[in-house]
């Protein structure tokens, strides 16, 4: 699907797209399974806090308008 059979406003979203051969034809990268987990890690130890912090935040949100509510 290239996206030539839909409408023209439609096209936007498969202009960017490669073809499904191209992407099953990409070369391996240069970076081990122990590297490729070691920067997952990485990521995650950085996120997690970010994400607690907004959960935290909603949480005090719901206590604040539960209290105030009551």
């Amino acid at each position: 699907m290239t996206g030539e059979e839909l409408p023209s406003y439609r096209r936007a979203v498969f202009s960017g797209r490669e073809n499904k051969r191209v992407v099953k034809s990409r070369e391996k990268s240069d970076i081990s399974r122990k590297e490729r987990r070691a920067m997952m890690r990485a990521m995650f130890a950085v996120l997690l806090p970010r994400f607690l912090i907004v959960l935290a935040s909603f949480g005090l949100v719901a206590l604040l308008l539960w209290l105030w509510l009551r």
